[in-house]
C-alpha cells in the first residue's frame, strides 16, 4: 500500500476552464513578451537586456507546458469508428474492416471536439458511398470485405487525416453531368472545368451523387458542414479518387488554434501575419530575373519555382487594396504557401520578421472574409490580419491556375524530351560555374570567412555542436582558387555515413537541369561531366568522388563503392538497365562498371523485355526508369513479375519521379527498391544487398532441384 500512494498522487483532475483560463493568460504573456523585446531591441540594456531574455525564455517554456496540458491522443476521437463502422456496414448489408494508424498523434483538446462530428460524417460516407456491396466486390476482384484506412500523422507542422477505402471511387464524369442538370455549374463550366474543380463540388450544399434518400445519405446535407467545421478550425480538406480503386479524403488541422509562430509581412504600409505552419519557402527575386521566374499562363501570373510552375498571386489584388497602376509593379518577395494539395506564391512588398501571436476572433462584419483567420495585437501595440492560406487561393481561384500551370509545364517538357532533376548552380571564380545535384545537397549554410578553422592542414568548421570536415574544389580537381573575401557558403552534404562540407564562394540558382551533359571533354575523378548553361560551361560534379579523394580513409580497404557480390563460383554479377536518358544510362553504366558489375544497357523497357526473354544468362538485377517511350518501367515491372521463373529478380527503380503516388505505384507494380536520381553510394550498396540475396535464393533452388 505504501509504494502505490506515490503513483495514485501523480495525476489530478483540472476543470477545462481552468485550462482555457491558463491559456489565454499565456497568450496574453505572449503579447507582453513581444512588447518587452522589441522596447529593448536595437540598444544595449545591460541587465535589463539579460531580464528580458531571462523572462522571454521562461515565456516559452510556460506556454509550451501550458499547451502540452491541453493535448489528447486522437485515439480517444479514432476509438469510437470500429462500432460505427460495424453497426452501418450490418445495416447496409456490406462488409467492412477499419484500419486505425497514428492513434497516438496528439491534438488540442478543442481541436479533438471541433473534429469528432466530421470525422464521423466521413467515415459514415466512406462505408455508404465508398464500399460497394460483397457481390459487386467479388465481381470486381476484389475481396468481399472493404478496407477503411483513418490514418494521422504529423507533417509541416501540422497533423494530417487520411481517410481511405478501396471502394467503388467518384465518377467524376457522372459527378459533372449531376451538377449541370442542377445548375450548379454551366454547360460551359462542366466542359471546361478540371476534374479537381469537380470533385470540390462534392463540398457544395445541397448537393448529393445518392440514388435515393435514406437515413444515412442523400440529403445533400454533410460535406459542405465537414468542410466549414474544419476550416474553421483553421484546417484544410481536399478529395482525391480514383475510379473503381477507392477515394481517399485528406484533411490538415494545426497543431494548436491559440498560439502560432508567424511571419509577419507588409503590403502598401499595413502589416499582415501569415501561420509558419502555412509557409513552404521564402523566395527572392533580383532585378534581372523578373522575366525569367514570373511567367503567364491564360493571362494569370506563375512562379517558375525550380522544376515547377505555381500560380502566383499579389497580395494588394487578392485584397483588393491595389491600384491599376501596382499591377506593372515588379515583384521582388514571394511566400510560397501550401493547403492541401495546392502550392501557390504570394507577392508580398516587404518580409518584416517572424513572430509569435495570439489569434484573435474577427468581429461580425468581418465574418465573411474567407482570406482572414483572424486578427493579432504585434509587439509595438498595433493590430495586423492574419492570412488564411486556404481562403485566399478560394478567392482567387487558383485551383484552375494550378491546373493550367501543370498542363503547360508537361507541354514544356513533352517539347523538350528531356528528363530534368534540380541542380544548384554556383561559381567559385566570375569564369568558372559548377553544378551539384540537389538529391546530395542536405543543407546549405552561409557562413563568415574567419569561421573556417585549419586543423591538421585540414579545413574545419564548428557545426551544430561538432566538427565539419571541409573541401575546396581546387584542391581535388582542376578550378581556379577561391577569390578572398568576408562571406562563403558551406553546402552541407553526406558520404560514406558522415557529414562533409563543399566550400564555395557565390550561389548562382537552383533550378532543373537537362541530361544533356557532355561526358568527355571535362571528365575527371569528381566530375561527370559538361554542359553549357546560360552561355556558360558549367562543369557537373560528382561529390560522392569527390570526397572518396578527399577523405579516402571513410572508405575501408580504399573501396569507395559497395563492391559486386560474386557467386562461390567467382562469376560477375549482371546488371539489366533500362534508361531511355543517353546521360543517366551512361552515367549509370560507368558507376556500376566501377564497382565491378557486368551491364546491359538498353534505351527503352522494350529493349530490356527483349533482352529478358532472347539472353539466356541470368540476370542478377533490374534497374529501370520509370518513365520511358517504349514500356515504360512500371508496366516493365509487371511484366517481370508475371514471370514464374523472374518473380523474385531484384527491380530497383531510379526515376526523378519524387512523389509519394508515384513511389506507391512503383511498389504496388512490384519494385523492391525506390530511388531518385542519382545518390550512387545508396544505389550500389542497395544492388549489392539485392544481388547477393537473390543469388543465394537461386542456388538454394537449384541445390534442391539437384536433390
Amino acid at each position: 500500500e505504501t509504494a502505490a500512494t506515490p503513483a495514485a498522487e501523480t495525476s489530478i483532475r483540472v476543470s477545462v476552464q481552468v485550462l482555457d483560463r491558463l491559456m489565454n493568460l499565456a497568450g496574453e504573456l505572449v503579447l507582453a513578451r513581444n512588447q518587452l523585446l522589441q522596447g529593448t531591441s536595437g540598444a544595449e540594456h545591460g541587465a535589463l537586456g539579460a531580464a528580458v531574455s531571462r523572462v522571454s525564455q521562461v515565456t516559452t517554456e510556460l506556454q509550451e507546458a501550458i499547451m502540452q496540458t491541453r493535448l489528447q491522443v486522437i485515439g480517444t476521437v479514432f476509438n469510437r469508428f470500429p462500432r460505427v463502422v460495424r453497426d452501418l456496414s450490418a445495416a447496409l448489408g456490406k462488409q467492412c474492416q477499419l484500419v486505425l494508424e497514428g492513434q497516438e498523434v496528439e491534438l488540442d483538446k478543442s481541436i479533438l471536439e471541433a473534429i469528432s462530428d466530421p470525422l464521423t460524417h466521413l467515415v459514415r460516407n466512406a462505408v455508404d458511398h465508398g464500399i460497394e456491396p460483397p457481390e459487386e466486390r467479388v465481381a470486381r476482384g476484389k475481396p468481399a470485405c472493404g478496407t477503411i484506412l483513418l490514418r494521422a500523422f504529423h507533417q509541416g507542422g501540422k497533423v494530417h487525416l487520411a481517410i481511405s477505402d478501396d471502394g467503388r471511387g467518384i465518377d467524376v464524369a457522372r459527378l459533372r453531368e449531376k451538377a449541370a442538370a442542377l445548375g450548379l455549374i454551366s454547360p460551359d463550366q462542366a466542359r471546361a472545368w478540371s476534374d479537381r474543380d469537380v470533385l470540390q463540388l462534392i463540398f457544395r450544399p445541397g448537393f448529393s451523387t445518392a440514388e435515393k434518400v435514406t437515413d444515412v445519405s442523400g440529403r445533400g446535407v454533410g460535406m459542405d458542414v465537414v468542410k466549414t467545421n474544419i476550416e474553421r478550425i483553421g484546417g484544410s480538406v481536399s478529395v482525391e479518387t480514383r475510379l473503381g480503386q477507392g477515394t481517399t479524403i485528406h484533411v490538415t488541422l494545426p497543431l494548436t488554434l491559440a498560439i502560432l509562430p508567424s511571419l509577419i509581412v507588409r503590403c502598401h504600409g499595413r502589416r499582415f501575419a501569415i501561420p509558419q505552419a502555412s509557409i513552404s519557402e521564402l523566395v527572392r527575386i533580383r532585378p534581372g530575373e523578373t522575366g525569367a521566374k514570373i511567367q503567364r499562363v491564360k493571362q494569370a501570373e506563375v512562379l517558375r519555382l525550380r522544376d515547377m510552375l505555381l500560380p502566383l498571386v499579389r497580395l494588394e489584388m487578392a485584397l483588393g487594396i491595389a491600384q491599376p497602376e501596382d499591377e506593372t509593379a515588379a515583384v521582388r518577395n514571394v511566400v510560397v504557401l501550401e493547403t492541401g494539395q495546392l502550392r501557390y506564391g504570394l507577392a508580398v512588398q516587404r518580409l518584416d520578421d517572424s513572430e509569435e501571436i495570439v489569434v484573435k476572433p474577427l468581429g461580425r462584419h468581418m465574418k465573411q472574409c474567407g482570406h482572414l483567420a483572424g486578427a493579432t495585437i504585434l509587439g509595438d501595440g498595433s493590430v495586423a490580419l492574419i492570412l488564411d492560406a486556404a481562403g485566399i487561393a478560394a478567392r482567387c481561384q487558383l485551383g484552375a491556375v494550378q491546373a493550367e500551370s501543370m498542363k503547360a509545364e508537361s507541354h514544356a517538357a513533352q517539347d523538350t524530351g528531356e528528363e530534368t532533376q534540380p541542380v544548384l548552380f554556383f561559381r567559385n571564380d566570375p569564369q568558372e560555374q559548377f553544378a551539384v545535384p540537389m538529391h546530395a545537397v542536405a543543407r546549405l549554410e552561409r557562413i563568415a570567412a574567419a569561421q573556417v578553422d585549419s586543423v591538421g592542414g585540414q579545413r574545419v568548421l564548428q557545426y551544430r555542436g561538432g566538427t565539419l570536415p571541409l573541401v575546396c574544389l581546387e584542391d581535388h580537381i582542376r578550378a581556379r582558387p577561391m577569390p578572398e573575401c568576408d562571406r562563403l557558403y558551406v553546402v552541407v552534404c553526406r558520404a560514406g555515413g558522415r557529414q562533409f562540407g563543399l566550400l564555395i564562394r557565390e550561389v548562382v540558382d537552383i533550378r532543373p537541369f537537362g541530361a544533356r551533359v557532355d561526358t568527355s571533354l571535362f571528365r575527371e575523378p569528381g566530375v561527370i561531366g559538361s554542359a553549357v548553361i546560360d552561355g556558360q560551361v558549367t562543369r557537373m560534379l560528382d561529390l560522392f568522388e569527390l570526397i572518396s579523394q578527399a577523405r579516402p580513409d571513410w572508405f575501408p580497404q580504399g573501396a569507395s563503392v559497395a563492391p559486386a557480390p560474386a557467386s562461390d563460383g567467382g562469376s560477375q554479377a549482371t546488371v539489366l538497365l533500362a534508361e531511355d536518358s543517353d546521360f543517366f544510362r551512361t552515367r549509370l553504366t560507368e558507376i556500376f562498371e566501377q564497382a565491378g558489375y557486368r551491364v546491359v544497357a538498353c534505351p527503352d523497357g522494350a529493349a530490356a523485355w527483349a533482352a529478358i526473354s532472347e539472353t539466356q544468362t541470368p540476370f542478377d538485377c533490374l534497374v529501370t526508369d520509370l518513365e520511358m517511350p517504349e514500356l515504360d518501367g512500371f508496366e516493365l515491372t509487371r511484366k517481370v513479375r508475371a514471370e514464374p521463373a523472374l518473380a523474385g529478380l531484384p527491380i530497383v527503380a531510379v526515376t526523378s519521379l519524387a512523389s509519394q503516388s508515384d513511389e506507391q505505384r512503383a511498389a504496388e507494380a512490384g519494385v523492391d527498391e525506390y530511388h531518385v536520381k542519382l545518390d550512387a553510394e545508396r544505389l550500389l550498396a542497395c544492388v549489392a544487398t539485392l544481388v547477393q540475396r537473390w543469388r543465394k535464393q537461386r542456388a538454394g533452388a537449384e541445390t534442391s532441384l539437384r536433390q
